[in-house]
């Protein structure tokens, strides 16, 4: 477990009830999480550009925007800002709550390493169905995983 406590900022687009679901389960093994909705500080549809600059690049934005929609620049903001953010994949998206809370909940001990990452960069989280029927979560940058990306491994 890591020093500095984790620091979670979900974007609108993701479930309120992630939060308490995430706090709930790591209480105990991780106290000092910090996890907080969008909606907790700011009225919904509040402009990308105005939440984002009140969080510091210590934090996480975890998101479903892609940043391909018209007017959408969730990305070009946190980049430019130095915060880290995680996109679902569409497939995780489309896979719904349940898919988006196991994401999470099986890279937590990864989330801790997107500190290592220069301010800004995009990290994408989605999974792959293995042939036994099991569902493997990952997290990947332009294609590699975190640990290729950090140079620890594949």
């Amino acid at each position: 477990m890591s020093a500095r406590p984790l620091r979670l900022f979900l974007d609108e687009c993701c479930s309120f009830r992630l939060v308490q679901d995430l706090k709930s389960f790591f209480a105990i093994d991780y106290p000092d999480t910090e996890i907080i909705h969008l909606a907790k500080s700011f009225s919904r549809g509040t402009d990308d550009a105005v939440w984002l600059s009140q969080l510091g690049p210590e934090w996480i934005v975890v998101t479903k925007d892609v940043g391909r929609a018209a007017g959408s620049k969730l990305p070009v903001i946190c980049k430019a800002k130095a915060i880290t953010h995680v996109v679902f994949t569409a497939a995780v998206i489309n896979a719904g709550y349940s898919a988006q809370k196991a994401a999470l909940a099986s890279c937590w001990e990864q989330l801790f390493l997107l500190r290592q990452l220069p301010g800004g960069t995009c990290v994408k989280l989605g999974f792959e169905n293995k042939s036994s029927g099991a569902r493997h979560y990952h997290l990947r940058i332009g294609g590699k995983s975190l640990n290729a990306f950090l140079g620890q491994g594949k």
